[in-house]
């Protein structure tokens, strides 16, 4: 591109519109916004609602299996989920809302054929708050501040983990691409996962990794199994040497073994833990890191209804970072301040006693 003064007049007339506009955002806005009190209205008497949007539907799962309940499975899971917000109810912000209305929503939790057992569900609690700016009064109905539980999902932290997707070249340049055997090998892998935190009891039959807290049947197998440094990279050079791009399967393939080979034979063998800066593949066996899991479908009671609660997992922080944040909140009146008063105020221990045995 040619600068002729033309060009060079319009660029020079550009930045000083921006340089304006520049200044009007640096030196204006922050007085406009001081004129916008934002104020929540703490006193209005509030509601509280039951929404249920289905937890029962008939869904496909990675398996491609789908998952179907009776009626009466139905009915009878609904009253657990009622008896779990119960709880919640317990707490004086929800026996007697103000400042906002309460809607909990139920919600289908997905379906799991190979690691599931009870009916999932997301719970999900709305937290509708009244507040006013400048005098006028608003409701926080479209994206008000939310929080939610799952309940009898053992695959809830898979956020933390593998992403593996079987890549489709046309054609395939690699002999040993078969595209069904790849797509098993990729959700195998996208089964591990780490937790958010390391594992820290708290009381018989909860646990917390970082924020999140599991509740479980401590009388039953565990939960979540850890997976060695072997099975972790046998599952990778498989999914490696099946590329269907045959350029692609020997540069990977020489860095993963590369990474492998740095292993003993015990450490083969040992757990593996997430979070090695020096690798690619990020394994390796520091114990301070985080665990790499895969759930335990032999966690689950089968002697117990399908309707019955037998995990959940939530995230409620520690207590003094939930006062914390609270505070923080309820000083920038902002509504996510119930959403944390709630957690405050929750006794979680009594949830406890809702895990069916």
């Amino acid at each position: 591109m040619r600068f002729t003064t033309l060009n060079t007049f319009k660029i020079k007339n550009y930045i000083k519109h921006t340089i304006a506009v520049l200044l009007l955002v640096v030196v204006i806005f922050p007085y406009v916004s001081q004129a916008q009190e934002h104020k929540l209205i703490m006193d209005k008497p509030g509601t509280f609602t039951i929404v249920d949007n289905g937890v029962y539907g008939e869904s496909i799962d990675s398996y491609y299996k789908a998952c179907k309940y009776s009626t009466d499975e139905q009915r009878l899971n609904r009253q657990k989920l009622d008896n779990l917000v119960s709880v919640f109810r317990q707490t004086p912000m929800l026996a007697d809302p103000k400042g906002f209305d309460e809607v909990v929503t139920y919600l289908h939790g997905g379906c799991d054929s190979k690691f599931g057992y009870g009916i999932p569900a997301t719970v999900k609690f709305s937290f509708q708050d009244w507040f006013s700016v400048n005098g006028k009064v608003y409701h926080a109905t479209d994206e008000p501040p939310q929080w939610m539980m799952e309940v009898n999902q053992l695959t809830a932290h898979y956020g933390n983990g593998n992403n593996y997707i079987n890549s489709v070249a046309n054609p395939p340049t690699n002999p040993a691409y078969n595209q069904a055997k790849r797509e098993e090998i990729a959700l195998k892998l996208n089964e591990l996962f780490y937790p958010s935190g390391k594992k820290e009891p708290i009381a018989e039959g909860i646990d917390r990794y970082g924020d999140m807290l599991v509740f479980y049947n401590p009388d039953r197998p565990e939960y979540w199994k850890q997976v060695t440094i072997r099975q972790v990279f046998e599952l990778i050079f498989e999914f490696t040497g099946m590329d269907p791009d045959m350029a692609a399967v020997e540069p990977v393939m020489q860095i993963m073994k590369a990474e492998y080979n740095r292993f003993s034979e015990a450490q083969k063998n040992s757990f593996a833990y997430f979070g090695n800066p020096e690798t690619i593949s990020r394994i390796g066996t520091d114990n301070r890191q985080l665990p790499v899991l895969t759930p335990n479908p032999e966690y689950w009671s089968r002697g117990v209804p399908r309707t019955s609660i037998q995990f959940m997992t939530m995230e409620i922080p520690p207590k003094e970072e939930v006062k914390r944040l609270m505070d923080e909140y309820l000083q920038n009146q902002d509504g996510t301040y119930y959403e944390y008063l709630m957690m405050y105020q929750l006794d979680i221990i009594s949830l406890n006693k809702l895990i069916e045995k």
